[in-house]
């Protein structure tokens, strides 16, 4: 445990028997995954989000699933013999975006706002009645 921010800085998932530990992105893997949204979707990332229909949006769910868990995760898709998670077929593919949803979102979800709450509460430190 991060014993300064409280939160767990590592998590450890089962996914197809076998089981992965991953942490908290860098700077370096948050732009490694942005970078994957746009490789995935041939650069058309915002088009697709913009777009209000229901395979626009699994397709988003699918493409910031995959993106993460190759970034965060990459034994997945060797375990998968696959070179990429966009090569999965359907099905695979439907476990990974649970495996996203279910226990990857939660764990990043968790530390954002412990990050958030110590850095506000370093704010309102260093502001200390000063406005």
């Amino acid at each position: 445990m991060n014993a300064t921010l409280g939160f767990e800085s590592e998590k450890t998932v089962e996914f197809k028997g076998r089981r992965f530990t991953f942490g908290f992105p860098t700077i370096r893997q948050e732009v490694k995954i942005e970078s994957k949204k746009s490789e995935f979707t041939e650069g058309n990332y915002l088009e697709i989000f913009k777009n209000q229909t229901n395979i626009a949006f699994d397709t988003i769910e699918r493409v910031n699933a995959f993106a993460t868990v190759e970034v965060l995760i990459p034994g997945i898709a060797e375990g998968l013999e696959v070179g990429s998670l966009m090569d999965l077929n359907r099905s695979v593919g439907k476990d990974i975006v649970e495996l996203y949803m279910n226990e990857i979102v939660p764990f990043l979800d968790a530390i954002e706002n412990s990050i958030d709450e110590s850095i506000g509460q370093e704010e309102e430190e260093g502001n200390d009645g000063k406005k």
